[in-house]
């Protein structure tokens, strides 16, 4: 694999004016992924526009000398290949990729003194203190993370009570068990009519929306539960497992993905999280990546109640939550069911991309590297804070070495005859 990678001497804190590497790129099948860390951003590459980019990385080269190379390489006309070259470098001078040499030839910079980008806003102790000041405790939380206690504590301004981001949070928090002590730094979040806020210790942030301050809680969740040093990030995924090892669910609204681990779960199988799961590097002499649980209340949307209804007494009583453009209700997955600290039901065997079809006959896909970046961009996967190399190297690890599957199923119980064979 071709691997950007600092030696592990140099991997320190940044400072300011020291360099850092700004990509990140790695061989992809037949291709290249790229990712810009000032940016945030992922980029696949093919053909030509990898060529390029592994010419330019190394060394400076005029846009006439790179096409006579790829011209030549692929036996292509010369012209239209300088054609092709030159609409690459111009998009990548519009991300601020390219540098021009006084005689004309060009490069990728691959380090930067720029600092690292913020992805949230971080504001003062005393912003946050002036625009809380009239927030008072709505409601608290101290919950059981596979063994590891978080706790939440939720303060609104009057008449901010109720609000979307205090009734999403404590929903989905609801179906984690209750620990049985708090932890030693909650987590506050704050509903005021000028914003949402939220604190850990003396790090204190303002959110764009309510998504932002729920991202915000839930990764904050996860450091407080599993520490920074092996997290990889979270997926919107669901994960189920049996002794075996774990099946890894990516799938957006709609897919099926929450009605049929609701039915695993009621079927013995140990649940991880029907929204959102973290990802952690392997433990012990296992190679296999370890699901790091977020075992909240599964969305149950109003089509899947008739089918899950007798394996959740209760059900069809539980009030609906609406959020964004959808409503369901979240009925809680028996403690004993859900993935504790038992390594065992959390090492990951496979991902699988659920698709439920009324008319579809059980099938199994598989899907190369390349086709799970690019079903895993369309869906959600998170770093969190930090975005280096170092991370990004574990990840792709995961992808490279985890085999992955498009699942089509009609029927609930062939879907899980299928992934018993996986796990």
């Amino acid at each position: 694999m071709l691997m950007r990678s600092v030696p592990a001497s140099e991997r320190q804190p940044y400072a300011w004016a020291r360099r850092r590497s700004r990509f990140f790129w790695r061989e992809l099948d037949d291709g290249l992924i790229v990712v810009d860390l000032d940016a945030f951003e992922f980029t696949l590459m093919n053909g030509t526009a990898a060529l390029l980019w592994l010419e330019l990385i190394e060394r400076p080269r005029s846009p006439a000398a790179l096409a006579d190379g790829i011209a030549s390489l692929f036996e292509a006309d010369g012209a239209a290949v300088l054609g092709d070259v030159e609409a690459i470098l111009d998009t990548w001078r519009g991300v601020g990729w390219l540098t021009t040499g006084d005689d004309g030839t060009v490069f990728i910079a691959p380090e930067t003194d720029a600092p690292p980008p913020e992805p949230y806003r971080v504001i003062p102790e005393r912003e946050l203190e002036a625009a809380t000041g009239n927030a008072s405790l709505e409601w608290s939380r101290d919950r059981d993370f596979a063994g590891a206690p978080v706790s939440v504590r939720f303060l609104s301004e009057p008449g901010c009570e109720r609000s979307d981001v205090s009734v999403r949070a404590a929903t989905f928090l609801a179906g984690i068990p209750t620990a049985s002590q708090a932890s030693a730094s909650p987590i506050m979040v704050y509903g005021t009519r000028s914003g949402m806020f939220l604190r850990l210790g003396s790090v204190c942030v303002e959110a764009t929306d309510v998504s932002d301050a729920l991202s915000r809680l839930v990764l904050w969740c996860f450091y407080l539960a599993y520490g920074t040093e092996d997290f990889l990030g979270t997926f919107h995924a669901a994960a189920v497992g049996k002794d075996g090892g774990a099946i890894l669910m990516p799938g957006g609204s709609g897919v099926g993905k929450s009605t049929l681990t609701a039915y695993l779960a009621a079927r013995g199988w140990r649940y991880g999280g029907d929204d959102i799961v973290g990802l952690s590097r392997p433990v012990g002499g296992d190679r296999r990546h370890v699901v790091l649980p977020f075992c909240s209340s599964i969305s149950v949307k109003q089509g899947a109640v008739a089918i899950l209804k007798d394996a959740y007494p209760g059900l069809v009583d539980l009030p609906e939550v609406f959020y964004d453009t959808k409503r369901a209700r979240f009925p809680a997955v028996p403690h004993c069911r859900h993935m504790g600290t038992d390594l065992g039901p959390r090492r990951i065997s496979a991902i699988v991309f659920p698709q439920f079809d009324a008319h579809a006959r059980t099938s199994l896909t598989p899907l190369s590297t390349r086709e799970t970046v690019l079903a895993l961009a369309g869906i959600g996967y998170r770093t969190g804070e930090r975005m280096d190399e170092t991370l990004l190297a574990g990840v792709f690890d995961f992808l490279d070495g985890t085999p992955a599957y498009r699942l089509a199923f009609s029927e609930i119980s062939q879907a899980e005859a299928v992934l018993e064979k996986l796990a």
